[in-house]
């Protein structure tokens, strides 16, 4: 499996350029977007959502307890919970 290093030493640029094009964060130039570019499809490169969750401190995800596993219909969700809130990091629940 490819990462971001491989991708930057067969394009024959740095990780910071890769992960420009990757994140669309800056300017980069049309002949070295197309370098990069196809490395990744080469290599199939994909970025890692978990290593991106932990370095951003954000993964998307959201959690649930719930009393019964057997019968969902049974299952109350109450709006109201802290950690419901979207601003609430799940580790702070």
């Amino acid at each position: 499996m490819a990462n971001i290093h491989v991708v930057a030493r067969v394009a024959s640029v740095s990780v910071a350029t890769v992960l420009a094009v990757v994140n669309q964060s800056a300017y980069v130039s049309p002949p070295l977007q197309a370098r990069v570019k196809s490395a990744i499809l080469n290599l199939g490169y994909q970025p890692n959502l978990l290593a991106r969750g932990l370095a951003k401190r954000q993964s998307h995800l959201l959690g649930m307890i719930v009393p019964d596993i057997v019968n969902p219909a049974e299952t109350v969700v109450d709006p109201t919970l802290a950690c419901a809130r979207a601003t609430t990091p799940a580790w702070r629940c």
